[in-house]
C-alpha cells in the first residue's frame, strides 16, 4: 500500500459522500480505490474539519433513509407496511400526537433511603 500518495480534499469528500459519512466505510474505500492506508480516526478528523460539508453529507443520508422508509410504507407486504408506518408515526408523527407512552402502576409502597453526605446539606433540611 502506498503511504506517499496524498488524497486530495476533492477525492476525500467524494468518497465520504459515497460512503454516507461512515468513517469505516470511507477508510475501506480509500484503501480499495487509491491503495492508501487510512484509519477510521483519520477519516473522522478530516471530516470534522469541515462541519458544514459533513453535515450536508449526513443530511443527504437522512434523506435517503426517509425515501427508503417511504417506499416501505407503500409495500404490498402488510407486515412491512405496518412496521414502516409505525416507525414513521413514532418519529415524524409526534407533532400530531402519535407517541408511545409507558404506564407505570404503583404496586406497593416505595421506600427511599437518603444518606446525608455533607453537614451543610443536613443543615439545609433541619
Amino acid at each position: 500500500m502506498s503511504r506517499n500518495k496524498k488524497l486530495s480534499d476533492k477525492e476525500f469528500w467524494i468518497i465520504l459522500r459515497d460512503c454516507g459519512g461512515l468513517y469505516a466505510r470511507t477508510r475501506d474505500a480509500i484503501k480499495n480505490q487509491f491503495g492508501i492506508e487510512y484509519s477510521r480516526q483519520a477519516a473522522r478528523e478530516r471530516a470534522l474539519k469541515n462541519p458544514d460539508e459533513f453535515e450536508d453529507i449526513l443530511e443527504e443520508s437522512l434523506d435517503l433513509a426517509e425515501e427508503s422508509l417511504r417506499d416501505l410504507m407503500q409495500s404490498d407486504d402488510e407486515r412491512i407496511k405496518f412496521q414502516a408506518v409505525s416507525l414513521f408515526l413514532k418519529t415524524k408523527g409526534k407533532i400530531r400526537g402519535y407517541t408511545e407512552q409507558q404506564e407505570i402502576k404503583k404496586l406497593d409502597e416505595i421506600k427511599v433511603n437518603v444518606n446525608v453526605v455533607s453537614n451543610k446539606v443536613q443543615e439545609i433540611f433541619e
